[in-house]
């Protein structure tokens, strides 16, 4: 498939991380290079939890080039 596939909108926040991590294994299964999730306060636990040395830097869509 040779595409990324980014999920969003309101349903994202009430996913679990380990659901997050299903849907991007079964986009892997589809072909798709890489699936993204929004970062959130989810994603900014799971990085502090991790005691990364690395500073947090948020990442969201590109609205401009996204496509629906």
């Amino acid at each position: 498939m040779g595409r990324v596939i980014e999920y969003r909108g309101p349903g994202v926040a009430a996913l679990s991380v380990p659901d997050r991590a299903t849907i991007t294994n079964m986009g892997a299964e589809l072909g798709a290079t890489s699936s993204i999730f929004p970062s959130d306060e989810r994603t900014v636990g799971i990085f502090e939890a991790a005691e990364s040395r690395q500073p947090f830097k948020a990442l969201a869509a590109d609205e401009k080039r996204s496509v629906r």
